[in-house]
């Protein structure tokens, strides 16, 4: 887990990988499955500012390994990576949406047609 580098703080307890992140939480739920492992992710991350949204979600993952191989580590790794990112783009798209909402409309720009007698 070394490769999520501003983790505040990663802790293990049992089969759950818990890691604090400045944007949000993430849990892992490791399985030993016919196979290899299965990996159970729970994702919230938090917008930093005072309306922040939350955007939350949960799936799963096969690794061909042992729990404790690095190919379950990269799995992992990955994955945390993929999900901020997700995230990221979220925002960004809200972002967007909002500053569209928030600008002024000029009703003599409107390129609507007239009606014919209402």
């Amino acid at each position: 887990m070394r490769a999520v580098p501003d983790a505040l703080r990663i802790s293990c307890t049992g089969d759950v990988v818990r890691i604090d992140l400045p944007d949000g939480d993430v849990r892992l739920r490791l399985h030993s499955a016919p196979g290899g492992t299965r990996i159970g992710l729970q994702v919230a991350y938090r917008e930093n500012r005072p309306s922040g949204r939350t955007w939350w979600s949960s799936w799963e993952r096969s690794v061909a390994a042992p729990p404790a191989s690095p190919s379950v580590g990269a799995v992992l790794t990955a994955e945390v990576a993929a999900s901020r990112r997700e995230f990221a783009r979220e925002l960004d798209s809200v972002r967007i949406c909002e500053a569209a909402l928030e600008s002024p409309v000029d009703p003599a720009a409107s390129t609507a047609a007239p009606r014919a007698n209402e």
